[in-house]
């Protein structure tokens, strides 16, 4: 997306149903142990991107979490190129609290 707000991926988060396995793959895969783990997720620092696993329910898709300058400003491009969204993006005050993700918008649809 040319001039996008969206800066860089900070990390990408794979569904699986079998966690112990997977992180046994990735890990082995990416020669890194897991920096992050509970019985539902785990995460493994690989670089500049980290790639976290999760078994959690109702995840069937992977999640990317993106960085940007102003999240106002993103949601409005994302849904000018077609992106549609559950519901609004949360307030300025609650994101500059904490890191904030796709799912806290709801699943992001194309047009």
């Amino acid at each position: 997306m040319p001039d996008s707000p969206l800066t860089r991926v900070e990390s990408i988060v794979f569904p699986t149903r079998d966690i112990d396995g997977s992180l046994a793959l990735w890990s082995a895969a990416l020669g890194r142990e897991a920096s992050f783990r509970t019985d539902d997720f785990a995460s493994l620092d690989a670089g500049d991107v980290s790639s976290g696993l999760t078994q959690a329910p109702g995840r069937e898709e992977p999640v990317v979490f993106w960085s940007c300058d102003d999240i106002e400003e993103a949601h409005r491009a994302l849904s000018a190129a077609g992106a549609g969204t559950t519901r609004s993006p949360p307030p300025v005050r609650w994101v500059m609290k904490r890191s904030i993700s796709p799912s806290d918008f709801g699943p992001l649809r194309t047009a």
